[in-house]
């Protein structure tokens, strides 16, 4: 669905540049929307390759995948990263995994884009029972009582909701923000409409 809709953007961007009389102006910022659709539509589908090799199934794989894909955004930041795992994890659903690793994604992104942070924590930690997701940064933070209506605060709710999963973020202006997911695995998953 997201890249069909992504595809579905960029095809209508095409058709739009190509009409007559289209100004400079508006070309310009067609242009920049569009190269910004191609660069997450392939971000998408190299996390979508990643997802479905057989080879990247195991837990230990996705935490790296997810340490080196901080690495990559955060790198002018301060990251620690850190993992306390009491059991081995296995055998977690595709869909669990692949959600868990695009709220950890978005978070991450939203820090890169809105915080201001210069410092980011990271800590993953669970059992066979539970996975437990705290991110925290030094950034401008925001005020949590109002209504957010962008994509990333929409997607991350709804990948919440796909995965049994309970979301609280704490944040004070100036003071930082700390986003905490936890992540019930002895739940079965919602039947999908």
């Amino acid at each position: 669905d997201e890249i069909g809709s992504s595809l579905g953007t960029i095809s209508f961007i095409g058709y739009e540049i190509s009409k007559d009389g289209i100004s400079g102006s508006k070309l310009k910022d067609l242009g920049i929307e569009l190269n910004s659709i191609s660069k997450s539509t392939a971000d998408s589908m190299r996390d979508i390759i990643w997802f479905i090799n057989p080879q990247n199934d195991s837990f230990e794989k996705l935490v790296k995948h997810m340490n080196e894909y901080a690495s990559r955004v955060l790198f002018q930041k301060e990251l620690s990263f850190n993992t306390h795992f009491s059991e081995t994890i296995h055998d977690i659903h595709l869909s669990v995994k692949r959600n868990f690793f695009l709220i950890f994604k978005e978070t991450i992104t939203n820090i890169m884009k809105h915080s201001n942070a210069s410092t980011v924590s990271v800590l993953l930690s669970g059992n066979t029972r539970e996975l437990s997701m705290k991110i925290t940064d030094n950034g401008v933070g925001f005020d949590t009582s109002k209504e957010y209506t962008g994509m990333g605060m929409n997607s991350i709710s709804k990948r919440v909701a796909e995965i049994n999963g309970q979301l609280e973020i704490e944040s004070k202006q100036d003071k930082g923000t700390t986003t905490k997911l936890t992540i019930y695995l002895w739940k079965k998953l919602p039947k999908s409409s």
